[in-house]
């Protein structure tokens, strides 16, 4: 690290005698806290020229000092804020905005930069840095004394720097120019397009580290961002995210590439206690805790979700519950727009179960260590000389930071009374001998009345000893009554305080005149008027999973079930068995037949019920984070729905309620290549890679037609190729030639060939790795895709929507490629005019692979009917109908060894329907993945009352937190965007 400016000599002019005296003073019978967990009473602390030179009780004060007598107070090392952008102000460029704006691929900073504006590791913070008064002020209120401040702007944002608080030049204040490395996934300022996208972002970043790795060691070009990038490699890396699943995703980038990122947080973390625990990665958490809503309308409180009521009232426990599994972090003021709401917000935390040790750690020990600046964050021989001194201990609700010494300097934070005024006085004034003064308040402000047969208020000031006091007169006709007065009898009360005895001075009256005045104090002020301090309701209610309407508290459980005299839809060669028991252990089905028995098992008698395999939704758009399309470029292979996987959708559950147990997560279709799919099954309150599918093949999704020419995307976009459908054809050559060539290099000169990830997937395709669902409408282009998969060598495993593959269903059984289609959705755009609701029997009754899907939310909640519409339309058999939606897309998606159909031996996924699936009447009564019931009509009505129950209990928290004076705001909660193809 770089040495502290407070030990560098001298290197600006004076313009004045030099004064070349030490900085030299001991504080004595202090309470002084040396770090978190040392504390020493009557203890002196001796500063020399910025640093501490020794601390101790009984020690000798030496010769030179000025001594200062800090007697019943309390000094703390200053705290250390990691997330600041404190002093940085970089103009962003001008920037035309909206539709109008034209479309950006590569950027448009001049120099020998990074192809992408939102990689920026060549900004420095300390290039930047300008001392800022006000939140100088602001943060040395808040006890701060260092910031870590950088540039909050961008994916990569170059390098922080490690400054000092308080006033000075920037060269004085500045310790450390390049103390971290900065991340996010928000791109920030960058007019590119590109990324797009959470799961854009996420390729990004990923990309940029693969070519950092090449670049150090091959390249033959000069880039000034991986040259800073390479450089900032060996910093702390602090990366900043919006939510707590996306802490998940940054851990998974730091372990790809052996980085221990420190992430900043949203201060949502305790919502994925368990996942966030085991990555073990050190947090920086906000304590800007949500105000309560106004909800005392029922019609505004309808507008505020669950989520948001519970986090309210949870979020103050949020540090306890980190403390209590085992986590590090530090604490940033960030969000906090106040000194008073940072202190009020902090003391909160402490009185929610976060020990005052643990938060004085998580603000000076542990952002020193984690910033690796082992002269700050406690008060020892050798070490800067940043602590603040408070009246009290510092978690009192009633304490103030008086001082703040940062490099031995000190900031006065907030003057000392010099005495106590309060209290009740008989006053000497001509015309009002028989009025009494009452002075009462907090003693830093105190309000002041003349009290008889009516009441004056007044407004009271306090300078240089003088107190001024101004009467409000009781008629608006007359003339306000102004009063200075001055202490003339103070007396010692102990410790430090005083209290005024007797105030004399003169009035200026209403007419004019001046009078002389005199109060002398009798009684202690009793202060009737002031509100008992509120005691907080720190009862909480359950930690659910997911932290949305339908979690649970406790997380269900795998069972042995045998369910007796069903109704079973085998999918297999027997066909559907009437009066047939199916026993399931440890997830899986292990046999079909009458009269079975199971040891230990649950028995459920389903007489008169239908048990099917769950339903396989094979274009599903749900669950999916930020972005479904990364439309930014013809090819973005190199994007995964895998790292964007929400599971806090709700319509996760909604579809369980549907008898949906797997779903394959798609792409948009905006460009003719799109991003890799995810493959889930519907663990309803599990994290995000819990949900996906063990060992499940790689898909992709490709597209053609309207959306992917950009036909509807207004005039901004007409600059990405392709503009036509004979576009779309050479894009795909294009990129699959470029594919061979790449995996030649790779293979023939690996260290001299820059690893693509856009083009790993393209070659994963060529060697059957990686499988194509393709989006497609007219017969002209599914001729195309088949002729250009046959040219170059790869196959497409599935077109999807394929309303026109009734016309070339010949050519696709030849080919080899599945069909997954919608029941009957004809005419709602140019493309889709021919298509027909017999679509799916013809494509059967030719020889193909045919599944019903999605592609909407709404929809994927009664596939079961969809897949029924096929026997209205194509005279399909039920156990055909009903396949569309299980068995023939576990096909499709290479998991009918272990989904499916109901078979020893294969994932117990497994629905228990009311009545006929394929009815309009049937609904789920329970419904199975792995064994495990994630949805019942007996639990969705106990979590329904549930819910009733907790919104109740937490608004009539909120109205009782306003009642006490807390100040509410007007909420309507944040609804994820919907997806589907179009999007």
């Amino acid at each position: 690290m770089a040495p502290f400016a407070a030990d560098a000599q001298e290197n600006f002019p004076v313009n004045s005698p030099h004064d070349i005296r030490p900085d030299y003073y001991a504080i004595t019978n202090a309470i002084i806290y040396t770090d978190a967990q040392s504390k020493m009473e009557k203890a002196t602390l001796i500063v020399k020229d910025g640093k501490i030179e020794n601390v101790g009780v009984g020690i000798p004060i030496p010769s030179g000092a000025k001594v200062i007598d800090a007697k019943s107070k309390f000094i703390y090392p200053s705290f250390i804020d990691l997330y600041s952008n404190y002093g940085i102000n970089i103009p962003a460029p001008p920037r035309s905005q909206g539709r109008e704006r034209p479309q950006q691929f590569l950027s448009d900073k001049k120099g020998a930069y990074n192809w992408n504006e939102a990689i920026r590791a060549e900004m420095n913070a300390a290039e930047y840095f300008n001392y800022d008064e006000k939140r100088s002020k602001q943060y040395l209120e808040s006890g701060f004394g260092i910031v870590l401040t950088g540039i909050q702007d961008g994916i990569c944002r170059g390098t922080s720097a490690l400054v000092l608080l308080g006033e000075g030049r920037e060269n004085e204040l500045l310790i450390n120019p390049k103390a971290a490395a900065g991340f996010s996934f928000n791109k920030g300022s960058s007019s590119q397009d590109y990324p797009g996208s959470l799961m854009g972002s996420i390729a990004l970043i990923r990309q940029t580290y693969f070519d950092a790795r090449w670049y150090k060691t091959q390249s033959k070009q000069q880039d000034i961002t991986l040259d800073a990038f390479i450089q900032s490699q060996s910093l702390p890396q602090v990366f900043e995210v919006d939510n707590k699943l996306s802490i998940l995703r940054a851990d998974k980038i730091g372990r790809e590439f052996s980085v221990q990122y420190i992430i900043k947080g949203a201060g949502d973390e305790y919502q994925r206690l368990n996942e966030i625990r085991d990555a073990k990665v050190p947090l920086i958490i906000p304590v800007n805790f949500p105000k309560p809503n106004d909800v005392e309308d029922p019609f505004d409180a309808s507008y505020v979700s669950l989520t948001d009521l519970k986090h309210w009232e949870m979020a103050p426990a949020n540090a306890r519950l980190l403390h209590d599994v085992g986590l590090e972090f530090a604490i940033t003021s960030q969000g906090c727009e106040t000194s008073a709401d940072f202190w009020k917000n902090l003391r909160k935390a402490v009185q929610y179960g976060l020990s005052e040790q643990e938060a004085l750690k998580a603000l000076t020990e542990n952002p020193a260590k984690w910033i690796r600046a082992n002269n700050i964050g406690s008060l020892k021989k050798g070490m800067l000389a940043n602590f603040f001194i408070s009246n009290k201990n510092i978690f009192n609700k009633d304490a103030v930071v008086l001082e703040n010494w940062v490099r031995g300097k000190k900031n006065m934070v907030n003057d000392p009374p010099p005495f106590d005024v309060r209290g009740n006085y008989k006053i000497a004034l001509k015309g009002y001998d028989n009025y009494v003064m009452k002075i009462d308040g907090e003693m830093n402000k105190p309000s002041v009345a003349l009290m008889a047969v009516d009441t004056l208020k007044a407004a009271y000031t306090n300078q240089f000893n003088i107190i001024n006091i101004v009467f409000k007169a009781a008629k608006k006709s007359e003339q306000n009554i102004r009063l200075s007065a001055w202490p003339e009898s103070i007396e010692n009360m102990g410790d430090t305080l005083q209290q005024v005895k007797k105030l004399s001075g003169q009035a200026q009256m209403a007419d004019g005149s001046f009078e002389n005045f005199s109060a002398t104090w009798y009684e202690a002020f009793k202060n009737n008027n002031r509100k008992k301090d509120s005691v907080p309701d720190l009862r909480m209610g359950d930690l659910i999973y997911p932290f949305v309407d339908y979690g649970w508290k406790d997380a269900p459980q795998t069972e042995a079930i045998v369910f007796k005299n069903v109704t079973v839809w085998s999918n297999e060669k027997e066909g559907v068995l009437k009066e047939t028991d199916v026993a399931i252990s440890n997830g899986k089905i292990v046999s079909v037949g009458k009269n079975l028995s199971l040891a230990n098992a649950k028995i459920i008698d389903a007489t008169g019920k239908h048990l099917t395999n769950g339903i396989i939704d094979e274009h599903s758009h749900i669950a999916i984070f930020r972005g479904v399309n990364e439309c930014t470029q013809a090819v973005t292979s190199e994007v995964r729905i895998g790292d964007v996987v929400n599971s806090e959708d709700i319509n996760i559950y909604r579809q369980l309620a549907g008898g949906v147990t797997s779903s394959q997560l798609l792409h948009g279709s905006c460009n003719p290549i799109g991003g890799q799919s995810a493959l889930i099954k519907l663990r309803w309150g599990l994290a995000p890679e819990k949900m996906k599918i063990e060992h499940a093949d790689g898909f992709i999704k490709f597209a053609l037609g309207e959306n992917v020419k950009q036909s509807n995307w207004g005039d901004r976009a007409t600059f990405r190729y392709p503009q036509t459908r004979m576009g779309v054809e050479q894009v795909y050559f294009d990129a699959f030639i470029r594919a061979k060539e790449y995996e030649k290099n790779m293979k023939e000169t690996p260290a001299l060939t820059r690893k693509d990830l856009e083009l790993d997937a393209l070659v994963e395709i060529l060697n059957k790795k990686r499988f194509i669902t393709c989006h497609s409408y007219v017969q002209s282009e599914i001729n195309m895709l088949i002729h250009v998969a046959d040219s170059m060598g790869f196959k497409v495993n599935t077109f999807t929507h394929i309303l026109e593959g009734y016309k070339v269903a010949d050519k696709m059984k030849a080919h080899g490629v599945n069909a997954s289609t919608f029941a009957d959705w004809w005419a709602y755009k140019y493309e889709v005019t021919e298509a027909i609701p017999y679509n799916a029997a013809i494509m059967t009754k030719v020889g193909l692979t045919v599944a019903i899907n999605s592609d909407d939310a709404e929809m994927g909640r009664r596939l079961n009917q969809e897949a029924a519409k096929t026997i209205k339309y194509g005279n399909m058999s039920e156990e055909q109908a009903w396949k569309m939606v299980t068995l023939n897309p576990a096909k499709m998606l290479h998991l009918d060894d272990r989904l499916g159909s109901i078979k020893p031996g294969k994932d117990a996924d497994l629905v228990l329907w009311t009545d006929n699936p394929l009815s309009i009447y049937a609904k789920p009564a329970m419904t199975f993945v792995d064994g495990i019931c994630y949805y019942s009509l007996e639990k969705d009505e106990t979590l329904r009352k549930y819910i009733r129950e907790e919104r109740q209990r937490l608004i009539n928290k909120m109205i009782a937190a306003k009642q006490a004076g807390e100040k509410t705001e007007k909420k309507v909660s944040i609804v994820e965007e919907e997806y589907h193809c179009e999007h």
